[in-house]
């Protein structure tokens, strides 16, 4: 913990860490984003199966809760690192193997019923 009191100016270092693990954080989002696009993109690609389409709104409803979680995490964070308090935790972790064991089993539901 640094020695310094509420009202002093943070360690710039740990206020730009912050910044470059939200950043992590939001292109971890889009990559979900972009994986449900691309089932889509399976979809219309002649797939007629339904598990697509469930595999990419769930994808793309991950990305989003990512996204909103990652901003609010981070001022969270920003509080504590201004005030000299403990971290929070993140709590995405669930969210985040839903979001690839849905679209993965959804893939694969899709290939067998080819």
């Amino acid at each position: 913990m640094r020695d310094e009191t509420p009202d002093s100016p943070p360690d710039p270092r740990f206020l730009l860490a912050s910044e470059r693990t939200l950043l992590a954080w939001l292109r971890t989002s889009l990559a979900f984003v972009a994986t449900g696009l691309a089932l889509v993109a399976i979809r219309h690609a002649g797939v007629d199966s339904v598990w697509p389409l469930v595999g990419a709104t769930v994808s793309s409803l991950v990305g989003v809760v990512i996204a909103v979680w990652a901003y609010l995490h981070r001022r969270a964070v920003d509080h504590a690192i201004r005030r000299s308090q403990p971290m929070p935790s993140p709590g995405i972790v669930p969210v985040l193997v839903l979001g690839v064991v849905v679209p993965a089993a959804t893939v694969i539901l899709a290939i067998v019923s080819l």
